[in-house]
């Protein structure tokens, strides 16, 4: 059904656009007729008419670029299991948890420290994470 009214919407306004055409390039059309070599000015109303038709077509371009489908950003690569395992047993052994500590030791940007952090809760089931002694405390 989103495809159908996309495609509905696309066939709109190109329609739409195909009706601003006419008008102005009409409007162009009679400004060209209107035109003469002995006419006053006669260069600056070819420039002027020439301008109009540039404008007209850039507004045609954008306007059709606009209604070009997004592309799709690219979902983000898992993260490998064996950095994921890594992690914990690190985290564990230093007894810290942290963003920081996975950017420190693993070399990663925060982003990429913040996706694995998350991923150690969601895989590891912790809630918050601190050592009391060698146990790790997976608190409420």
């Amino acid at each position: 059904m989103m495809v159908m009214q996309t495609e509905s919407w696309r066939q709109r306004e190109f329609v739409r656009l195909v009706e601003h055409l006419r008008r102005e390039v009409f409007a162009i059309f009679r400004m060209a007729e209107a035109l003469s070599p002995e006419a006053e000015e006669f260069e600056g109303r070819v420039k002027a008419v020439a301008a109009k038709l540039k404008d007209l077509s850039d507004h045609c371009e954008h306007h059709i670029e606009d209604m070009e489908p997004a592309e799709e950003e690219d979902e983000e690569p898992p993260i490998a299991e064996e950095l994921i395992g890594k992690a914990y047993e690190k985290c564990l052994a230093a007894r810290d948890f942290s963003v920081a500590f996975l950017q420190r030791t693993f070399s990663l940007g925060y982003f990429s420290a913040g996706r694995l952090f998350e991923e150690l809760k969601e895989r590891y089931h912790l809630k918050r994470m601190y050592l009391v002694g060698d146990v790790l405390c997976k608190g409420i």
